[in-house]
C-alpha cells in the first residue's frame, strides 16, 4: 500500500509570508514594543518600591528604571528595552535584576 502526498501552493505560501514580513512597518511595530518595555519598567519600579523599608528613600533608584526605543537598523523595526539608566544618581543600580520570575509577582 503506497501513499502518495502531493503538496501544492508552496510558491504562493512563500510570497504570502514575504508580503507579511514587509507589511510589518516599523512605525506600527515600534509603539507596541515600547509599550511592552514600559510595562516591564513599571513592574521593576514596583519591585523597587517594595524593597526593604527601614532605609532612606530618595527615589533615584526608581527613576533609573526606564524604557527606551533603540535605533533602527535598515528597514527593520527598532528594538525596545527596559533597563536601568546609569545617568541617575543612584549608587545601587547594579543590584537591580530584571528577571522574569521577579516580574511575575508584580
Amino acid at each position: 500500500m503506497d501513499i502518495e502526498i502531493k503538496i501544492g501552493g508552496m510558491g504562493e505560501l512563500k510570497k504570502s509570508l514575504l508580503s507579511m514580513e514587509k507589511s510589518l512597518l516599523p512605525d506600527l511595530v515600534e509603539p507596541i514594543l515600547l509599550d511592552s518595555a514600559k510595562k516591564i519598567a513599571k513592574a521593576v519600579k514596583a519591585k523597587i518600591r517594595a524593597g526593604p523599608k527601614p532605609i532612606t528613600r530618595t527615589g533615584n533608584l526608581e527613576k533609573g528604571a526606564v524604557a527606551r526605543i533603540l535605533d533602527r537598523v535598515g528597514s527593520n523595526p527598532a528594538p525596545a528595552i527596559a533597563a536601568m539608566d546609569w545617568k541617575t544618581k543612584s549608587k545601587h543600580q547594579y543590584l537591580v535584576n530584571c528577571l522574569p520570575s521577579m516580574l511575575e509577582t508584580a
